[in-house]
């Protein structure tokens, strides 16, 4: 699994606009409205088309996309102050995350860097009336030998059907030796297992598979399949290279494997068929993303830089982001778009993929932003970061209208991260923090902000998920 590490930077005096509604409403929203290009800009626009070749070889060239709609407005827009709320409206679901709130940090505390390795602990927050009554709690140091076992940094891949989280424990043997394991809770039920041996070196990759039951992990050069209850089996030879992504497809058919070598490996979990693909020379990308109908892979070429879309079916590919930018892919939840972003270290541009015509449109400029775009569970909208002039902002794409509505933060403002949606696409959660208070804050599409869960002096919360529902726990 893609190991994303959310480590967030001073964010002062953080301001937000309240987020208009996507249905029809009978008044104006409140939020500053952003239309991409003066007049609405149809799907059909014309937009660089990259054509997958028609035999099995493969383009080399990067083709980056060409602009074909006008920019986001460079000007600041106006700050809404926050609009802190005491009692919220009902919020479905629950957030779960890792989080340490005993580790001290360096100075100053709101760059949340730890003086040691953290004991997070995972916890699970049950919405209430108000953000002081809502139910915080957390559920291993209950079930495990606290001071021996701890998650530090975890892998984490909650289910498919998000009933069940997986993520990493390490076991200190001696100063330069710790031991890891898998872990399971199933909130169905309300266990808490040991789904793994102890392994050494890391376990540093875990990916479910559809039916909920099995799951994939990597050790070293080894690949190893896995069923609730039951004992490992690996699925792979001893590669020649230790597995640095590995990413199971969709319909639970196919493992990609990129090896530290920079190879990229198909392997068929049926038959354990090692399938050819063309593509090489990956230098320790950041994205290995399925697309929802498993039939495209897209993926980095170097650390984060350039992205490839490759099809596994006709074993050809496109260049969508050349290696001289930084590329982050986002699929829709139906597969029929991804949105990604082209970026220097300076500046970054926002576009559209659609996988039938192959063609990409051009959105609009994030200005400085390397955050992964975040899709609502029905593909209506996205919203992204941006940042412009030191003003940090979220916006919000619909994507049946191409509108871009603004959720802006102050002049003062550093980062601004989108987090999820929640389970009815009704509520957006962020994190942001300033030297004097950081938060886990909730949008509504209604106009309120709230500060669901404050964190302040503490370490920022660590892979933070929504999940529909939970029916016991542990």
């Amino acid at each position: 699994m893609t190991r994303l590490r959310l480590f967030f930077i001073c964010l002062t005096c953080l301001l937000l606009a309240a987020c208009g509604t996507v249905q029809p409403a009978p008044k104006p929203t409140e939020i500053a409205q952003v239309q991409v290009t003066n007049t609405p800009v149809l799907p059909t626009a014309t937009a660089t088309t990259l054509l997958v070749t028609n035999t099995a070889t493969p383009t080399a060239t990067a083709v980056p996309p060409t602009a074909t709609a006008t920019p986001l407005p460079t000007d600041t827009p106006t700050a809404t102050p926050l609009n802190m709320v005491s009692a919220i409206p009902p919020v479905d679901g629950y957030l779960i995350f890792f989080w340490d709130t005993k580790v001290a940090l360096e100075e100053p505390s709101y760059y949340s860097i730890p003086v040691e390795d953290p004991k997070q602990d995972l916890y699970v927050a049950v919405p209430d009336e108000s953000p002081d009554s809502w139910q915080i709690s957390p559920i291993l140091k209950d079930h495990l030998n606290w001071p021996e076992e701890i998650t530090n940094w975890p892998v984490v891949a909650p289910s498919p059907d998000q009933t069940k989280i997986a993520f990493t424990i390490f076991r200190k043997i001696d100063d330069n030796t710790d031991v890891t394991s898998i872990y399971v809770v199933d909130f169905s039920d309300g266990t808490i297992i040991q789904l793994t041996e102890e392994y050494y070196p890391r376990i540093y990759n875990i990916s479910w598979l559809p039916d909920n039951q099995k799951l994939a992990y990597s050790v070293a050069n080894q690949g190893f399949l896995i069923q609730i209850g039951q004992t490992a089996e690996q699925f792979t030879s001893d590669f020649s290279s230790d597995i640095a992504l590995l990413e199971v497809s969709p319909d639970g058919q196919i493992a990609a494997i990129i090896l530290q070598n920079g190879e990229l490996v198909l392997v068929k979990l049926a038959t354990k068929e090692i399938l050819p693909t063309p593509i090489e020379s990956l230098i320790s990308p950041d994205y290995l993303v399925w697309s929802p109908d498993s039939t495209w892979l897209a993926l980095n070429q170097v650390s984060g830089a350039g992205l490839l879309l490759f099809n596994v079916q006709t074993s050809e590919y496109i260049s969508l982001v050349g290696v001289d930018y930084f590329g982050v892919p986002s699929w829709s939840p139906n597969g029929s778009q991804l949105a990604f972003i082209q970026a220097t270290r300076e500046d970054a541009d926002l576009y559209l993929w659609y996988p039938e015509s192959q063609h990409s449109r051009f959105i609009g400029n994030l200005g400085h932003s390397l955050d992964r775009p975040i899709w609502s569970s029905q593909g209506e909208y996205f919203v992204v970061g941006s940042e412009k002039d030191g003003v940090a902002d979220l916006l919000l794409y619909i994507t049946q209208t191409n509108e871009v509505k603004s959720i802006p933060g102050s002049e003062n403002t550093q980062n601004f991260t989108a987090l999820s949606w929640s389970p009815n696409d009704q509520w957006l959660l962020a994190f942001a923090a300033s030297e004097s208070r950081s938060c886990l804050y909730l949008l509504d599409l209604n106009g309120d902000t709230y500060c669901a869960i404050d964190t302040t002096g503490t370490l920022n919360p660590f892979e933070v998920f929504w999940l529909p529902g939970i029916s016991h726990l542990p």
